[in-house]
């Protein structure tokens, strides 16, 4: 009976143990990678920005000099021209803005990872396995302390026995 508590006792650390290990990794990290991810899209909202009011303000101009030709024929043939190379342009002006912040962003990420990983154990599972590791020592102790207490009552009893024994034999010669 005793043997099915620990045992029960053992497994239940472990699902709790299991828990905080789960939690930390589906639902700490994931907070702490979402926080660093915003912060550093939000530096790269300007630059992005900038770039599209750059080829807005390209298009725009190229769109008014064909206008300012007066042929109409010129202005649509440049309009769609226009709307053609935008696509290519725009991918093209993002690479070279965002390009390299995307690889600032990895780079940042790479070295906040550790530190996220770091914190998410620090805060969750080793405090839960510190405290499985606490509760099986006192288990530990609670059996080598009942099983001394259990040798120490039976080597008592012997003792009695063999004096009550001796005494016995030595009672019956006296008499």
């Amino acid at each position: 009976r005793e043997e099915r508590a620990r045992e029960t006792a053992e497994r239940e650390r472990q699902k709790q143990l299991l828990t905080a290990v789960s939690a930390a990794i589906t639902r700490d990290l994931p907070v702490q990678i979402e926080r660093l991810l915003k912060r550093e899209l939000k530096s790269l909202a300007p630059t992005i920005a900038a770039e599209v009011g750059i080829l807005n303000a390209a298009a725009f101009a190229a769109a008014s000099a064909a206008a300012a030709d007066g042929t109409k024929s010129r202005a649509q043939a440049d309009s769609k021209a226009i709307e053609r190379a935008l696509p290519a342009a725009v991918a093209a002006a993002m690479e070279s803005a965002v390009g390299p912040r995307i690889e600032s962003v990895c780079a940042s990420m790479q070295k906040a990872l550790p530190a996220a990983v770091a914190s998410a154990m620090e805060t969750s599972i080793v405090p839960r396995f510190q405290l499985a590791c606490g509760e099986m020592f006192e288990q530990v102790r609670g059996t080598f302390e009942r099983g001394i207490d259990d040798l120490a009552t039976e080597l008592y009893t012997q003792k009695e026995n063999a004096v009550a024994a001796e005494a016995g034999a030595l009672v019956s010669s006296l008499r």
